[in-house]
């Protein structure tokens, strides 16, 4: 949705006290270092594709009051951040940052994986919908890539899609490790040094400020 003329001017007389980063200046400290970023930033998750490729997404200023865990004290004390509205583009306005991505659709579990490679060429960033229940799934490919997708349940629940996934060598971050009811899950890939890394990072989807609970690294293994 576009902010409205008052969100417009308060980030606007954040931007200008200093109080929030660029969305340019953000995207690029993803990824230049993506589980820093990931661990001290809520992502506010929006973004969907109707079909595996490589597709553009928009980023931007959630505000300053977001929490997120101390780094000794883990969640027991919550400390201010800021947030980001990741979305597709359809969403863009003046005051955010426009980027290419590799986009991985969410299929039905009952028609099989559809498989998207991750490897050298494209985009540095991949994205996906959250996961409402659903499963992601990241295995090797050829040559150090990594082929993925995300799979939602079909005739069966969610957590017989994440068990059934499960396997050696393969990564199925899935219903077996959050509550939907209470937390979203973003997954969010980046390739780092070469090396592609996928994340999740897990919210209170309650919290009003929005809350950063985790991150776990998915891929690689």
């Amino acid at each position: 949705m576009p902010e409205s003329p008052e969100m417009r001017a308060f980030i606007q007389s954040e931007w200008n006290a200093g109080r929030l980063t660029r969305p340019q200046a953000a995207v690029m400290k993803l990824l230049q270092n993506p589980e820093s970023f990931l661990r001290q930033h809520p992502v506010i998750n929006t973004f969907d594709c109707a079909a595996h490729g490589q597709t553009r997404a928009y980023f931007r200023n959630g505000g300053s009051d977001a929490l997120r865990p101390g780094s000794r004290l883990g969640t027991a004390r919550m400390h201010t951040t800021e947030s980001f509205n990741l979305e597709s583009i359809s969403g863009a306005n003046s005051y955010g940052y426009e980027f290419p991505v590799h986009g991985v659709y969410t299929s039905p579990s009952s028609g099989g994986p559809l498989w998207y490679t991750l490897d050298a060429t494209g985009p540095a960033m991949m994205l996906t919908a959250k996961l409402t229940g659903c499963t992601f799934i990241a295995t090797a490919g050829a040559g150090g890539a990594v082929n993925v997708t995300h799979l939602q349940p079909h005739q069966e629940t969610g957590l017989q899609l994440n068990t059934r996934m499960l396997g050696a060598g393969r990564a199925a971050y899935g219903r077996l490790k959050y509550d939907f009811d209470t937390r979203s899950i973003n997954i969010i890939g980046a390739r780092h040094g070469g090396r592609w890394q996928i994340w999740a990072q897990k919210l209170d989807k309650n919290a009003r400020p929005t809350k950063l609970l985790s991150l776990k690294r998915i891929w690689p293994l």
